[in-house]
């Protein structure tokens, strides 16, 4: 029998220490305004903790473990640290919603399907130690992929020393080390080029190559991810392992952000906001090539750190606001926008932010884009709630966040509630979905768009190249398709499947089968 479990009101403390959770819905979950949990173990809880909006924050030394289904940890908008916990047996280990928590020595292991799962513009989590030597996080042996972005998600991995990692056959991972996927994102939600800099880690082998990672290019090559992996260890890091591999030069903006850590974790604020502010002076007249991830990274951080030392954020909008106003079209806008409405929230102007996260709603292209919006939305509702200043006293905003957040991070990869397509009267673009449920066992169903008549095929390949189904072979007219796969007559095991239209090949897409 599982019961509710512990609720943390808006703006309440919550301390944790050598407390023992089990058989929860969700262990610990709300938006207290600081949270300490400390050597605690969460046993069987379908998920472990969920904050929401949580300016300040430590969870340390704790061991999570699920039973197949929910998450670990659930992070939105909230941008701290999580060090030195065990997080195995979930379905995702940990899902992070906007902001940049910083994520050192942990193992996460063992989940069904991802590690490491982060959805939004301004989700940009930091991989990364401000110890000299030693390993940093394990992420190793999860399901479906080590780590998983969408929505122009990052991850910053730049020196990380971290294991990332499935078990290898012929040298290749069974699962993907990183999946990046841009679909269903309109080309103005991301900029020319969308930077994972993952330098100095450790991915399962000697021999590393692009073929480690799934980074979905297809048509959208240009508006897509680039990994930079490259060097990267050729031995798995250890706890009196060094760091940098030799010849592999640490930047300027590298260090500043390090050292910033490095005063965040030391509660020297003041410290770690002025090294931030550095990265941020640069040339005025860079273009979007020229400012480093860790300018992206500072821009997360400094709302969160400006509120607890109670600065004025206006200088940060203002900043803001000049890249949103800019002509230049290479700037990644939505990116600026959501850090616009995550800043706002930061500083309780939840009428303000409302209005910009409705604009964003109003350009979606897709429903993830909405949701994104909504879940905006859905927590200046709750903290108005808590205020006083909320209109709908009927409704619970925490539940409906909650839910957001599980049709968002949850429902296209597994599980759940099917979410639909949001469609515009016509298809603009040919377009190849991500099959639903995923991973299946036997059938599956495969999207897709056509934006004019063509003639369609759909064919499904095994993991050797080798046609294992012609699911489609017909012409057919503008407008949204799909097609079922049944996988019963097949070996489990990994599957790409192609959206071909007029004899171009339009997207391919992998899927997982599961007996």
């Amino acid at each position: 029998t599982t019961w509710q479990g512990i609720r943390a009101g808006v703006d309440s403390s919550i301390y944790l220490t050598y407390t023992n959770i089990s058989n929860a819905e969700i262990a610990l979950s709300g938006a207290p305004s600081s949270c300490n949990i400390i050597y605690s173990t969460f046993l069987e809880c379908d998920n472990g903790v969920e904050l929401n909006n949580c300016n300040d924050y430590y969870i340390f030394g704790n061991t999570f473990t699920g039973i197949g289904v929910g998450s670990g940890l659930i992070l939105t908008l909230s941008s701290k640290f999580v060090l030195d916990n065990v997080i195995q047996n979930y379905a995702n280990g940990i899902v992070i919603t906007s902001g940049a928590p910083t994520l050192s020595d942990n193992t996460i292991q063992n989940n069904e399907y991802y590690g490491l799962h982060i959805t939004g513009y301004n989700a940009y989590p930091q991989l990364i130690t401000p110890s000299t030597v030693g390993k940093n996080n394990d992420i190793v042996n999860n399901g479906v992929a080590q780590i998983y972005m969408k929505y122009a998600a990052s991850a910053y991995m730049s020196n990380g020393r971290n294991n990332i990692y499935s078990e290898l056959v012929d040298n290749f991972p069974i699962v993907p080390c990183i999946i990046a996927e841009s679909h269903l994102i309109s080309k103005v939600a991301m900029p020319s080029r969308k930077s994972i800099p993952a330098e100095n880690n450790y991915w399962g082998s000697r021999r590393v190559n692009e073929d480690f990672f799934d980074i979905w290019k297809g048509d959208e090559l240009l508006f897509g991810y680039y990994l930079y992996f490259d060097p990267y260890s050729e031995d798995e890091y250890t706890d009196d392992s060094q760091n940098p591999i030799p010849g592999n030069e640490i930047s300027h903006d590298e260090r500043m952000l390090s050292q910033a850590v490095k005063f965040e974790l030391d509660e020297k604020l003041d410290q770690a906001i002025k090294k931030l502010e550095t990265i941020l002076v640069v040339d005025t007249t860079a273009t979007d090539f020229e400012y480093s991830e860790e300018y992206y990274m500072a821009l997360i951080k400094l709302p969160n750190l400006y509120v607890m030392q109670e600065l004025a954020l206006d200088p940060l909008v203002k900043t803001l606001d000049e890249f949103i106003e800019s002509d230049d079209e290479t700037f990644n806008k939505k990116f600026f926008k959501e850090m616009k409405i995550s800043t706002k929230i930061k500083g309780k102007e939840y009428d303000e932010a409302i209005v910009l996260a409705e604009e964003m709603k109003a350009e979606a292209t897709s429903e993830g884009e909405i949701l994104l919006a909504e879940i905006d939305i859905a927590i200046c509702n709750m903290m108005k709630d808590a205020e006083g200043k909320g209109k709908s006293k009927s409704t619970d905003h925490a539940k409906v966040l909650s839910d957001l957040l599980a049709k968002l991070n949850g429902t296209e990869e597994y599980g759940g509630e099917k979410t639909d397509i949001v469609e515009s009267a016509l298809p603009t673009e040919f377009t190849l979905y991500q099959n639903y449920p995923n991973p299946f066992n036997p059938t599956t169903e495969i999207s897709y768009a056509l934006s004019q008549d063509a003639q369609v095929n759909i064919k499904v390949y095994n993991s050797n190249g080798s046609v294992v189904a012609d699911l489609v072979n017909s012409s057919q007219s503008v407008g949204q398709h799909s097609v079922i796969f049944d996988a019963s007559k097949l070996s489990n095991g990994i599957f790409y499947y192609s959206l071909i239209a007029n004899g171009r090949v339009v997207s391919t897409k992998k899927m997982l089968f599961l007996k």
